[in-house]
């Protein structure tokens, strides 16, 4: 693909079909930046994605671009409705860019880190379980199709607005351990069920496992004992020792789920509501910006009408060139 980037401050449009619109920074890590977009296609069809640009050094080395398309044409194929879905691999003269679905939510580390300020303590058990369980769909269908994560932790796992349980970084291990020089063999099937175990055991604690390892076994995990048993098996050092597979664990824990009080998505809507109401808010009217909703209900915006939308916008600045 090869779909033009432009800054909405740049052009007001019309958009060429297949372009992607920046309208703001959403995030910026050790390969590039996360910007929210709009994707331009016919007849004034747009649809909000958050756009993966890399960062320019990487983007020229020919081996780094081989990891990435490796890695995407796995991740496209991933359908899953746990999983962030990837929908294109593009360049735009030296830009080289990774186009997802963008997922309006709260993710887990900042969820914990909001429990944290407010005195709340660790999540319900009941809600981390659940949550684990819907992050071991996404593994399950990513290691049937040879995927691995290679960088499951709470701020991968997105809790959207809706309730729904989304995992996001699949297709972008190697591009990760390219660039922080580690082994990529860390990436593997053993490591994401791991980071499974490590996630759990941070929401239902509030500790990191690397940093804060589980005590014995006389202290017990949680007061749930299959719970507990669980997450044993999960975090035991030696990995023949652990769950074989995430098709197992993902079994172990849909029958700790079993006896547990329900948890859907209305409650996990409600439970993310009631801790981060702010940033709930804020990722509801990033949504509306990039969908070019109009608060009467209408849906015929004409262009005219988008150019002063976007006059008015109160997002984020874009980061200045340098």
């Amino acid at each position: 693909m090869t779909g033009r980037l432009f800054w909405a401050d740049e052009s007001r449009g019309p958009f060429p079909e297949g372009s992607y619109e920046l309208l703001c920074p959403l995030a910026v890590g050790t390969i590039g930046e996360i910007d929210l977009a709009r994707a331009h296609g016919a007849a004034g069809f747009i649809k909000p994605v958050a756009i993966k640009r890399f960062r320019p050094e990487l983007a020229a080395d020919p081996t780094f671009r081989d990891v990435l398309v490796r890695d995407t044409k796995l991740a496209v194929r991933l359908r899953q409705p746990t999983v962030v879905p990837v929908l294109d691999l593009g360049r735009d003269g030296s830009e080289l860019y990774v186009a997802m679905e963008f997922v309006a939510g709260v993710d887990v580390a900042a969820w914990l880190d909001a429990r944290d300020r407010l005195g709340r303590g660790p999540l319900p058990h009941t809600i981390a379980a659940h949550v684990a369980h819907q992050v071991l769909e996404a593994l399950e269908a990513a290691h049937e199709l040879g995927l691995t994560h290679g960088d499951l932790a709470p701020h991968r796992v997105i809790v959207t607005v809706e309730g729904e349980v989304k995992v996001g970084g699949f297709g972008l291990s190697g591009c990760t351990h390219f660039v922080e020089t580690s082994d990529p063999a860390q990436a593997s099937d053993t490591a994401d069920l791991m980071g499974v175990g490590r996630l759990l055991y941070e929401m239902i604690t509030m500790r990191s496992a690397v940093s804060h390892p589980p005590p014995g076994t006389l202290i017990p995990l949680s007061d749930d004992v299959d719970l507990d048993a669980f997450l044993r098996q999960a975090l035991v050092p030696r990995p023949t020792r652990r769950f074989s597979s995430a098709t197992a664990m993902r079994a172990t824990m849909a029958a700790c789920l079993s006896d547990m009080i329900y948890v859907g998505r209305k409650e996990l809507r409600e439970a993310l509501e009631a801790d981060v109401p702010d940033e709930i808010e804020r990722a509801r009217s990033l949504l509306r910006e990039a969908s070019l909703v109009d608060p009467s209900g209408r849906d015929d915006e004409t262009l005219s009408d988008r150019r002063a939308h976007d006059a008015r916008r109160t997002l984020p600045a874009r980061p200045p060139k340098v």
